[in-house]
């Protein structure tokens, strides 16, 4: 990755893109996933000190 936004783009890519085309997931399966990420980030951000999520 060459820089902080190119993992949010693999992200979004995979869940907008990739999973409901792709795979055909449910929509409440597609809302799991991305609580999911959002839940990682935040542990990674404030408890592994690894990145900065932006305020949305």
């Amino acid at each position: 990755m060459n820089n902080p936004t190119d993992f949010s783009q693999y992200i979004s890519n995979f869940l907008l893109k990739y999973l409901p085309n792709e795979m055909g997931i449910s929509r409440n399966t597609l809302l799991s996933y991305k609580d999911t990420f959002l839940l990682l980030l935040n542990f990674m951000e404030k408890e592994k000190h690894i990145l900065q999520i932006p305020a949305v």
